[in-house]
């Protein structure tokens, strides 16, 4: 049966370790897994052993690189999907995400609700603009629906529509104005809103 021959700790990250087996490079695994399945060296490991470490090992790379990426940003599941797809199989994805959404780092309802308040107050997107984003991140039709239907968003999409107008007064006619609004998402209503109390 095949020996463990060396369990090494990585320099690059200290809470993952190199395990060889029979003198030769098997896989790199975090220090969980190791204590877990309390590997030693010079004990036997059987082959389902050895590919079952490999596995935990892909997939403890996918979820490291999950959290890199929402050390960035928050994600949505979709864009991570995608973020994957280049490197992973969609097991290892799966079972990524699944382990992510348990414990609460993905989330679609709350990445859109952060999308939303950021893009509305730093960006100045209107509901419409903040509508298409959602649907390209991937976001559930009844999730954005919630999301945007709040109250409050309805005040703030005014404001931001007030505060373009405010900028771009000086440069640009009533009508020019008004196709600049239309053109960003603003509806009618927002749009006539805003005219009426320049």
């Amino acid at each position: 049966m095949p020996e463990i021959t060396q369990i090494v700790s990585q320099t690059n990250n200290p809470n993952r370790v190199n395990v060889f087996v029979d003198d030769k490079f098997l896989t790199g695994i975090d220090k969980f897994t190791w204590i877990s399945h309390n590997l030693k060296v010079g004990s036997d490991i059987s082959q389902k052993l050895c590919e079952e470490l490999k596995k935990q090992d892909t997939q403890g790379k996918a979820y490291d690189k999950v959290l890199k990426l929402l050390s960035f940003r928050p994600q949505s599941i979709f864009e991570v999907r995608q973020k994957l797809k280049a490197k992973f199989d969609s097991e290892t994805i799966t079972q990524a995400i699944a382990r992510l959404k348990k414990e609460g780092w993905l989330d679609d309802q709350k990445f859109a609700e952060h999308w939303v308040r950021e893009r509305s107050q730093t960006r100045m997107r209107s509901i419409t603009h903040l509508k298409a984003e959602l649907i390209q991140k991937g976001i559930a039709e009844n999730i954005i629906r919630e999301v945007l239907s709040r109250p409050d968003l309805a005040d703030q999409e005014l404001e931001t529509a007030k505060k373009l107008v405010e900028k771009f007064k000086n440069s640009k006619t009533p009508d020019q104005l008004k196709a600049y609004l239309a053109r960003k998402g603003f509806s009618y209503h927002v749009i006539n809103k805003v005219a009426r109390n320049r």
